[in-house]
């Protein structure tokens, strides 16, 4: 299992992408067509601590607030809350809605543990399924910050993400270069995902007269020439209890 580390998650925002893309050859098992993957992933956190305006990665509020409603409605959510405060267990599960396998199917299930039933809940271990590494594992991270931090008799020093496949896309990687404040020539370009990478860049990424009519690649054109702006998107902001439907009607960029 590859095993990776970090501060908080904004750490593992900011600097993940960026390392991979630096270093292909020390965390990609291997490159399929623009995906670079990872399997059996491990990610550790020292706190959950997360300010990210993942509006820069292009998204809208509302794919958030979408995001949370796929995985945890509010009814299990507080029923999971009243659990975790009245407990006599040292371990416990919440499952995540899977109905959708497109969306929250990302996401199967979090676990809380502590040595004695007499402690606050110290270890988080969080379990997916599959995630891009760029842009989309960003907001799971501000979700799961947003639901730790409603969760009652908690002191969460330790957070686990297990990751059955990881994936990171070219496409994202370069819509997204200016956030992550890297060169695409700074990859290697003797690894596979590395020479692609480099090809992405150079076949759609450098003429903003030429965006391609595959909406993904698009969205991420549009992003990295400044052709659409998105509201910043301040993290604890975000209510998971009384949640409201956004009323921002446009669709969020995918």
């Amino acid at each position: 299992m590859n095993t990776l580390n970090f501060k908080n998650f904004d750490d593992c925002i900011y600097n993940l992408p960026r390392e991979i893309v630096k270093h292909p050859e020390d965390y990609l098992d291997y490159t399929v067509g623009v995906l670079g993957y990872i399997d059996n992933l491990r990610l550790t956190f020292d706190s959950y601590d997360c300010v990210t305006d993942v509006s820069l990665l292009g998204f809208k509020k509302n794919k958030i607030t979408r995001t949370i409603n796929d995985v945890l409605d509010e009814d299990r959510l507080s029923d999971f809350r009243a659990y975790l405060a009245t407990s006599s267990q040292t371990c416990c599960m919440i499952d995540f809605e899977t109905r959708n396998y497109s969306k929250g199917g990302n996401l199967i299930s979090m676990t809380f543990s502590r040595h004695d039933k007499r402690m606050k809940w110290k270890l988080c271990s969080v379990y997916m399924r599959t995630v891009e590494l760029s842009r989309d594992l960003p907001v799971y991270l501000v979700l799961l910050n947003r639901i730790l931090s409603v969760l009652p008799n908690c002191s969460i020093s330790e957070i686990n993400i297990f990751v059955m496949q990881a994936n990171i896309s070219c496409y994202n990687v370069c819509g997204c270069a200016d956030f992550y404040d890297i060169g695409i020539e700074e990859t290697n370009a003797e690894h596979p995902f590395g020479r692609t990478l480099i090809g992405t860049q150079k076949n759609y990424f450098t003429d903003p007269s030429k965006l391609s009519k595959y909406i993904s690649l698009r969205n991420m054109q549009e992003l990295k020439f400044g052709l659409k702006t998105y509201k910043p998107i301040v993290v604890n902001t975000i209510n998971l209890l009384g949640r409201q439907d956004d009323k921002d009607s446009e669709n969020c960029c995918r």
